[in-house]
């Protein structure tokens, strides 16, 4: 029996998608260049108006200022000649350089962002400092100053004659500025300056010494057959019950709720009048209607098992109890009582299917790893290829990659070498990878289960690489793993409790609407 209405995650159309043009800016440059042209002008001067513009008035004078949160309870603020506007200066000069016509809100975005969360990490370092009374003497600064800075002339010396003509209110600017960049070399210094054994090196680059290709068949879980989804839903015949139902949505205040309920089984309002006047949910313009649903799909919305058993034994027309929900209360009707899904409707197999994948994964698992090791044992005896040609299973072949757990970019990964993408989870999967590994060229796998597929795969080739070549990559090892270093501390900053972040709605109100 069809289902009178499409379950809450059907999709509602069949439109087909507009193909996109290979290359946009391309094709608008030679449709009309001297459009094009002027539209790249204007493009400029909108960049400029954004970006410049704050340096120039407003921002970026010595009135002007935005706080775009705190960390550490201190703020982050945006004023002319502070950390926050050299980060978004540097990073506007390189990214002018690099201007695209494509989405410029997105470009913006993106180099306010990076100024925000450069000086993020500039303040905690700074706090580090100022939690260990870490200091930077006025000699310091003056040899620094001697050898690096605005004082320095085309030969590359320190000139007195610039330093000399240099306002004093701009040299503290200096100072101040130095002092704080120099705080900051410091801390970094400290924190990322660890010495990386040259051991740890040659094990890494060791791993991908020896490198593997593989053929493979995979059995995709979605093909679980009809027959045995409609056994399922049969065995759990109440989980895939079908009701059609009305509901209203209440606010968290009892007494509101039940004075609605009582209103309706009073006759004093309809139910679809009391569902458009009150319900806060997305039914409520359509008087509560919300179709027909499967009893899985309703569990989500009962804190108590008993409530949804009682909602499925009312008849037509009869009113639920109030029922608590995460936001407030909730009310239903019944507009059709009960039923047990039609096994021989496509779309209630579908159903069943989509909720095994979700909710009884092992199920399909455990009935493709058997598939797969029926397979895997025949292909011993026949060959995989043979084998595979006699089931009508596709065989997919893979590259040469090295046991690279994790997907290192130091290393070749299984998502370069592995063009489906069938084979490439197991990267990230160390039961899936030792199987893999531990196989000779023409060795078989037993079933490996990744994703929304079951594979079995046979070694084809070994490679062993070049050991001087890993003695080379050893030795750059110490510069990458600074990078990673510098990269995990900045995510943890930004991820901390200390970051008060209010950039989004800084950046919308402010930078891009100019309120």
């Amino acid at each position: 029996m069809p289902s009178n209405t499409p379950s809450r995650g059907s999709s509602t159309t069949g439109k087909k998608k507009e193909k996109k043009p290979e290359n946009i800016t391309e094709q608008r440059m030679k449709r009309n260049p001297l459009f094009w042209v002027f539209s790249v002008v204007i493009l400029v001067l909108i960049f400029i108006s954004f970006v410049v513009a704050p340096a120039l008035v407003g921002l970026g004078s010595p009135e002007g200022s935005l706080q775009f949160g705190t960390y550490g309870g201190e703020p982050i603020t945006y004023e002319y000649n502070n950390f926050f506007y050299h980060q978004h200066q540097s990073i506007a000069a390189r990214m002018g350089q690099e201007l695209s016509a494509e989405n410029i809100e997105w470009q913006l975005y993106q180099l306010w962002r990076a100024a925000f969360n450069n000086t993020v990490v500039h303040l905690d370092l700074k706090q580090r400092a100022e939690t260990a009374g870490l200091e930077i003497t006025d000699t310091r600064i003056h040899q620094h100053l001697r050898t690096a800075g605005p004082y320095i002339n085309e030969q590359g010396e320190f000139d007195r004659e610039i330093y000399t003509s240099t306002p004093a209110s701009r040299r503290q600017e200096i100072l101040r500025q130095v002092r704080s960049d120099l705080i900051h070399q410091q801390v970094s210094s400290d924190l990322f300056s660890s010495k990386i054994p040259a051991e740890e090196a040659q094990f890494v680059f060791s791993l991908g010494l020896v490198e593997k290709r593989f053929d493979y068949i995979a059995f995709d879980l979605q093909n679980y057959p009809d027959e045995l989804t409609a056994e399922y839903a049969q065995e759990h015949h109440n989980v895939f019950q079908q009701i059609d139902i009305s509901r209203i949505s209440l606010r968290d205040n009892r007494s509101e709720a039940d004075a609605v309920r009582n209103r309706i089984i009073n006759g004093e309002i309809t139910f679809e009048e009391a569902a458009r006047t009150h319900s806060i949910d997305i039914f409520a313009e359509d008087g509560g209607q919300a179709g027909w649903n499967y009893y899985f799909e309703l569990r989500e919305d009962f804190q108590s098992e008993d409530e949804l058993r009682n909602l499925f034994s009312l008849g037509r027309g009869e009113i639920s109890e109030l029922v608590r929900t995460d936001i407030g209360y909730a009310l239903y009707r019944v507009n059709s009582p009960a039923r047990q899904a039609d096994v021989e409707d496509d779309e209630v197999l579908q159903a069943v299917r989509s909720y095994m994948t979700r909710s009884a994964r092992g199920v399909i698992e455990d009935y493709f790893a058997g598939k797969a090791q029926e397979f895997a044992q025949r292909a011993q005896e026949e060959g995989f290829a043979s084998s595979a040609a006699e089931e009508g299973l596709t065989v997919h072949a893979t590259g040469l990659f090295p046991l690279n757990y994790g997907g290192s970019m130091l290393l070749g990964r299984m998502r370069d070498a592995d063009p489906r993408g069938i084979l490439s989870p197991a990267a990230s999967n160390s039961f899936v990878l030792t199987e893999l590994f531990s196989k000779n060229p023409g060795e078989i796998t037993g079933p490996l289960i990744m994703g929304n597929h079951v594979a079995v795969a046979v070694c084809r080739e070994e490679v062993t690489g070049n050991a001087d070549e890993i003695r080379q990559l050893a030795a750059i090892y110490p510069y990458y793993a600074f990078e990673l270093q510098q990269s995990d501390f900045t995510q943890m900053v930004l991820n901390s409790d200390k970051l008060e972040d209010n950039f989004f709605s800084v950046f919308v109100t402010r930078i891009l609407q100019g309120n």
